[in-house]
């Protein structure tokens, strides 16, 4: 019963704070972003840079780069097999770029797009672990 109370009150609030956003969007006056407007805001279609999908995708690449950078300092990977290694992690971060913003995804990832980038990046997750063994 107690569940079912707190339930209730997250939905009253919930669509209390969505009838104010829907009211606020109605009266608010659509004016361009000021020229030292912070970049964080995002403006009006612009895509969702946070989106779960994106960012798993890109902490698997900051990963995968320290990776590379530790191999690079202590000597298991040289230079040009650094250099090939982020080339295809530039790839995979450009393509996951070019899914985003896609028409209708609106910045978003599908499961089908996670699961594509996933997959290369576990292939270049491979390429490095040869590398450094």
């Amino acid at each position: 019963m107690k569940s079912l109370m707190t339930v209730a009150a997250a939905l009253a609030l919930s669509a209390s704070a969505l009838a104010q956003n829907q009211q606020n969007q109605n009266t608010a006056p659509s004016a361009p972003p000021a020229q030292g407007a912070s970049a964080a805001a995002p403006r009006p279609g612009q895509w969702a840079k946070t989106h779960p999908g994106r960012v798993e995708v890109n902490r698997r690449l900051a990963a995968q780069n320290r990776r590379i950078n530790q191999g690079l300092k202590n000597g298991t990977i040289n230079r040009a097999q650094a250099r090939r290694l982020r080339r295809r992690d530039r790839r995979i971060r450009a393509q996951e770029r070019r899914m985003a913003r896609r028409d209708g995804n609106k910045g978003h990832l599908t499961r089908g797009q996670i699961r594509r980038l996933n997959r290369e990046e576990n292939r270049n997750s491979r390429r490095i672990f040869r590398a450094k063994h």
